[in-house]
């Protein structure tokens, strides 16, 4: 399993989005968080599959991008992410690093959580790749 290229699909398709937040990754904090302004945070979660392939591993997963803005703020910004986000993440679009391309099998808009002063929307991205094996 490439992770490390998966990984870098992810976050080459975050940066090609260009938003503007500031942005945690997987095991990168921010430091110091954003005072009173929006940020982004990003994880890759897989998932099991259930498709086995005779030469190919099949990797799914899904992108959670978490938008957060200061709470009691309203959600008009979040909204405006949120909809750039599944605007960009489309179905059966193709996000390519080397040789490893994820497909955007869908995405979903979560409601907004509000706590420790701050709002968040997630959106989830499903994406999938496979990669031949190496015999």
């Amino acid at each position: 399993m490439d992770l490390a290229t998966i990984h870098s699909v992810i976050v080459d398709a975050w940066l090609a989005l260009d938003l503007g937040l500031p942005t945690e990754y997987e095991n990168m904090p921010l430091s110091p968080t954003p005072q009173n302004a929006p940020w982004a945070r990003l994880f890759w979660l897989p998932v099991e599959n259930d498709e086995k392939l005779q030469t190919a591993d099949k990797y799914s997963g899904i992108l959670q991008i978490d938008l957060i803005v200061p709470a009691g703020k309203g959600t008009a910004d979040l909204h405006e992410y949120a909809n750039q986000v599944t605007d960009f993440f489309l179905p059966f679009r193709l996000f390519t690093s080397g040789s490893v391309s994820l497909r955007v099998l869908g995405r979903t808009p979560s409601s907004v959580r509000v706590g420790g002063g701050w709002a968040t929307l997630t959106v989830s991205v499903r994406m999938s790749t496979v990669l031949d094996r190496v015999f």
